[in-house]
């Protein structure tokens, strides 16, 4: 197998600027506070199941004794067996209401088997821990049913149930939010095979200074407060590296808008906090009068929570706008009750398990403790949004009759009420491709709102020829006013959305 150098080369930056975007990361190591292996039990423990027949049956496999199984619920208690705490287990609380034979200490089925495993949907918690520590929780699927963390209180971190094969092994990392107990919610049949608590080990080197950035016009520098200090920075546009990291030796100009990354380094010191900023690059427009930088459309939160088309799911997701404060976190609530356990600082989007039809949501956004904005949530049952369409009636050409197909689309605030409108071509069914011959239809373009409110139509006249390869559209607030423009090709013939026809030259 073998690589363009262009295909190495940018291989080669996005592993770099990848590995720039973590530098302030890769330091982190953790000290282990307390550990539980739940996979392995020692003599003592077995013995105290085993003589404890009251509260604990033993269960067989082929005549060998695999595991134990709870004989009566949990109380949200540490586990005990002959009247002694489970050494294995002390300092965790299971979750109280845990049925008979719902708990199963599995002791003697393989190492990649054994663990405490929950037949039930049941929390886990764990007492006195401090803000800014670590959970870490490994698991192994019994089975090929979803499974895995369901919810999370006082810690945060990416989870949810997910369709695993039945080997598959997971350790979820979450950090503790703010003092005091947290819990996590395993779903049914999840096999917990060790729990820690972790620390950050700190570093009690000096740390370098963060870059800092400065723009005049197009020209860009860094600089550093720490003397002989080493700068790294890479440019990024969206996913794509522009440049790959390199060693800054001096100004240097940009020729379009991007991303900045920069962190410095010095030896015997730990390299500085990651500098990450937006850099845009004036456009010049001839409707402006001036150079200008194209303005990001003014949308509202566009939240809608969809069904996933399992179970009782909804996907509740919202926009991240790009003037959003760094530091806002959401919340969201389904009819009146707030569903996640502390603000969603990492994402936007919500899993809910247990959302229906008729459920009422609203995301709350927040700066600090401070409420900011409170925007409704549309909620689509189907999973998806049905829009109804003005379909134009056919017609007769030279070359027989046509009828119209739906064509592409594009969405865009045309009216500026800060949410997004549909632009749909409809295409004749007598298109025509550039070297065939032979009459079209009009080409004709709609707008509606997502109600299906009709907006206006344009026809684009018998001088457009209909065809994959004639007419794409462009949609863009080009002048910064609120409200969408709609670019295309036209001709003597066309009439736009008034009414009217489009004069030449004008």
């Amino acid at each position: 197998m073998s690589y363009s150098p262009r295909c190495l080369r940018k291989c080669c930056a996005l592993l770099l600027s990848a590995c720039l975007s973590l530098a302030c990361f890769a330091q982190t190591t953790y000290d282990t506070i307390q550990s539980w292996n739940l996979a392995e039990y020692s003599a003592q423990t077995l013995a105290n199941l085993a003589a404890d027949t009251e509260h604990w049956t033993p269960m067989y496999k082929d005549e060998v004794l695999q595991r134990y199984s709870n004989k009566v619920p949990t109380d949200g208690l540490p586990l005990q067996a002959n009247g002694q705490v489970i050494a294995e287990v002390e300092g965790l609380l299971v979750g109280s209401g845990i049925e008979a034979g719902s708990l199963l200490l599995r002791h003697n089925m393989g190492s990649s088997q054994n663990g405490m495993q929950m037949q039930r949907i049941a929390p886990v918690s764990i007492p006195g821990l401090q803000a800014g520590q670590r959970v870490t929780v490994a698991i192994k699927s019994s089975s090929s049913a979803p499974q895995g963390i369901a919810q999370l209180s006082n810690l945060s971190g990416s989870y949810g149930p997910d369709t695993y094969p039945s080997t598959y092994f997971k350790t979820y990392g979450f950090d503790v939010v703010a003092d005091g107990e947290v819990s996590w919610t395993n779903s049914g049949g999840v096999v917990v095979q060790s729990v820690a608590v972790l620390r950050v080990k700190e570093d009690q080197r000096e740390q370098v200074a963060t870059p800092l950035i400065k723009v005049e016009g197009k020209q860009v520098s860094l600089s550093c407060e720490t003397p002989d200090a080493r700068i790294l920075y890479a440019l990024v546009d969206h996913a794509e590296v522009l440049d790959y990291a390199r060693p800054y030796t001096g100004p240097f100009e940009l020729n379009r808008s991007c991303r900045l990354r920069a962190i410095a380094q010095k030896e015997g010191m730990r390299d500085s906090q990651l500098a990450d900023t937006s850099l845009q690059v004036a456009m010049s427009f001839p409707f402006a009068g001036r150079p200008r930088v194209l303005d990001p459309e003014a949308l509202d939160r566009g939240a809608v929570a969809s069904f996933t088309g399992s179970g009782s799911r909804y996907l509740i997701n919202w926009r991240s706008l790009i003037d959003d404060p760094a530091q806002l976190s959401f919340n969201v609530y389904r009819d009146g009750v707030r569903l996640n356990d502390s603000p969603i600082t990492d994402r936007s989007n919500y899993l809910d398990y247990a959302g229906a039809a008729g459920s009422e949501y609203t995301v709350e956004a927040l700066l600090g403790d401070e409420v900011v904005e409170t925007a409704p949530v549309q909620v689509l049952p189907k999973g998806y949004l049905d829009i109804p369409l003005n379909r134009p009636a056919g017609g007769t050409t030279e070359s027989g009759d046509f009828y119209y197909i739906p064509g592409d689309c594009m969405v865009a605030d045309l009216d500026g009420d800060k949410a997004y409108e549909v632009i749909m071509k409809w295409d004749p069914s007598n298109g025509r491709d550039n070297s065939e011959s032979g009459y079209t239809g009009n080409v004709l373009i709609d707008a509606y709102r997502m109600d299906g409110t009709q907006l206006w139509r344009i026809d684009l006249g018998k001088n457009i020829r209909a065809g994959a390869h004639y007419t794409q559209l462009m949609v863009y607030d080009l002048d910064g006013d609120g409200r969408a423009e709609l670019a295309c090709k036209t001709a003597p013939g066309t009439i736009d959305g008034l009414g009217n026809y489009v004069l030449m030259g004008q």
